[in-house]
């Protein structure tokens, strides 16, 4: 709650100052940022500050590239401010009131920002319409609590119920079939198309989590149904993604597959401790954190990277010149691609798979083998999908434009990032230490 005393005031100056001068308003956005990010290194206290250090990443990368890509009026920008405003709430909320308000204000700006550039009134509606009931959900689960405090449950019911609202706001399996997140995220701006698919979706993820602590008994049955969700969402998700034609839309499809394998770890995690299989209790949660990163720092610099095409169908793509590298990391991290971030959860979370069905060694393992099968053919499809992705839009078709250093260093950074992580985070946060240093692998 400290950092909302420092964070709050800035980020209220910050919409104040963007809606008179919307640079001078993405440059407070970028400075709220950075100073969210150091409180949120400096005040760690246990896995979910993590969630706070992934959000000011995206935030920070995201506004910097606004001060020259924003070209939608004064507007956009003081909406962005507000979504980043109710993502902060929901992050330091101590109370199930303070969260919803979040969620609420996260959502409404996102709405009336995806409306500035929808060519009709379907996407912003479409979006507002699974976001209520998202909030309904959640709100239900919160209800059955009793209380405004953030406390331990002794009933697995608020858990179930806010874990549904939760895993519409991430696109899971049912609503994939609607492709509600696709239409939305790929009908926004860009840069808001980035928070939308890094951060407003990783808000499901904290929720789950920060719900899961609370609950002390969980039945079994609730995890292993999220697991056949998750599962099929990173095998859909990624089919769907590789025969679309909308460059937004591939990637958005491509979150989806990747908040279809946290869902999975995020299972992991509910069923271990259940069952006080402390080990893979630890590297579940882990796995949750590993990909949470990847997803979050990667997707940022691929909408980024989408913001820069003329035409949203990938056929008639540019070739954007001066970030192919990064582009190149960032791609092959969402294809859990070692040595990336990205190579290191895929890895982690079938490695994980496995050792859940050699530790329970009975009829279920089949079912965590068969999860294990089905998300190794998502990400088969998911590297199909980005090598597609990038061969348009980076390697065989070619542009005179130059990139401003503002638009250009924050796609290259978001890929050197990925590369860093992978290296260094699985050992900053892995407690089974290994004598030797194997290239991202733990």
């Amino acid at each position: 709650m400290n950092a909302l005393l420092y964070i709050l005031p800035l980020l209220v100056i910050s919409i104040i100052v963007s809606i008179f001068n919307k640079k001078a308003g993405y440059i407070l956005f970028a400075i709220s940022s950075s100073i969210l990010l150091i409180i949120s290194i400096y005040e760690y206290n246990g896995v979910l500050s993590f969630f706070s250090i992934i959000s000011a990443s995206v935030w920070l990368l995201t506004s910097i590239f606004s001060i020259d890509y924003d070209h939608y009026g004064k507007w956009l920008s003081p909406l962005y401010g507000l979504t980043i405003l109710g993502m902060v709430l929901v992050l330091y909320s101590n109370n199930y009131l303070l969260f919803l308000a979040g969620w609420e204000i996260m959502t409404i700006p996102a709405y009336v920002a995806i409306g500035l550039t929808a060519k009709n009134n379907r996407p912003p509606f479409v979006f507002m319409a699974f976001g209520e009931l998202s909030t309904i959900l959640i709100l239900t689960g919160f209800v059955i609590v009793k209380t405004t405090s953030f406390i331990y449950l002794s009933t697995p019911i608020p858990l179930i119920v806010a874990t549904f609202g939760f895993i519409i706001k991430m696109g899971m399996m049912p609503f994939l079939v609607s492709e509600w997140l696709p239409i939305a995220h790929g009908t926004a701006p860009s840069n808001f198309s980035a928070i939308l698919s890094a951060t407003i979706t990783l808000m499901g993820v904290y929720g789950i989590l920060r719900m899961t602590i609370l609950t002390q008994t969980i039945p079994i049955g609730f995890p292993l149904v999220l697991v056949a969700i998750g599962s099929f969402s990173v095998f859909f998700g990624a089919l769907y993604g590789y025969v679309n034609e909308n460059t937004k839309g591939i990637l958005a499809f491509s979150t989806i597959e990747n908040n279809g394998a946290i869902l999975v770890a995020l299972s992991l995690y509910m069923v271990a401790k259940q069952l006080s299989i402390t080990s893979i209790e630890h590297i579940s949660l882990i796995t949750v954190i590993l990909y949470s990163f990847a997803h979050s720092i990667a997707k940022t610099g691929l909408f980024l990277s989408a913001g820069l095409q003329e035409h949203q169908s990938i056929t008639y793509s540019k070739k954007i010149r001066n970030v192919s590298i990064g582009l190149v990391l960032l791609a092959s991290s969402m294809s859990g691609l070692l040595p990336n971030i990205g190579g290191v959860a895929s890895w982690l979370l079938l490695e994980n798979l496995f050792m859940f069905s050699y530790v329970l060694h009975d009829v279920i393992s089949i079912l965590f083998i068969a999860t294990g099968a089905i998300i190794a053919m998502g990400e088969g499809l998911a590297t199909a999908l980005l090598v597609r992705y990038i061969t348009y839009t980076s390697i065989f078709q070619n542009t005179r434009e130059q990139l401003s250093k503002i638009k250009k260093y924050p796609i290259l950074f978001s890929g050197f990032i990925v590369l860093i992580l992978g290296f260094t985070l699985p050992y900053l946060i892995y407690p089974y230490k290994n004598s030797a240093i194997i290239f991202g692998m733990l």
